[in-house]
């Protein structure tokens, strides 16, 4: 296995801006290293545009949960 795939295989998982911070502390040493600099950068780009969809996701669901448990409860506790 090569260097370059200890850079990308942790880019493929990460979605949380936690892990995002940390990747980039990891590897910024090797950002100076012209061989991986490509790698490195891409693959935070990679994390940050997964971070964004994640709370896009999170945000268009969070309304149609919100109905479905007052639906649940009106029937739950308001039906006898």
């Amino acid at each position: 296995m090569s260097y370059v795939a200890f850079i990308i295989i942790p880019s493929r998982i990460f979605k949380s801006q936690q892990r995002l911070d940390e990747y980039q502390s990891f590897f910024e040493a090797e950002l100076t290293n012209l061989a991986l600099q490509r790698d490195i950068a891409m693959c935070i780009k990679s994390i940050a545009a997964r971070i964004q969809m994640v709370e896009k996701t999170r945000q268009r669901l969070k309304k149609p949960w919100q109905t479905i448990k007052m639906a649940i409860c009106q029937v739950y506790f308001f039906t006898g």
